[in-house]
């Protein structure tokens, strides 16, 4: 959560314009918990908090001064 924040991703305020479809708890075996929202257009954005080690083997892009890049 304060990840997010300093990214300015707001959990209460996401959840005023995405609807959360799918939660997958923290499980020890993937040492990660995971969150599917949908916005109004039907996009979907997961978002996913865990070990560094396993995260960053799990990452292709980063987000950098608002954008999305590889």
């Amino acid at each position: 959560m304060v990840l997010a924040a300093k990214g300015k991703i707001w959990r209460n305020e996401l959840e005023k314009k995405e609807n959360r479809l799918f939660e997958a708890p923290f499980d020890s075996d993937r040492k990660r918990m995971s969150v599917v929202y949908q916005d109004a257009s039907g996009s979907l954005t997961g978002y996913v908090k865990g070990a560094p080690d396993v995260m960053l083997e799990l990452c292709t892009h980063i987000y950098r001064d608002g954008r999305v890049v590889p």
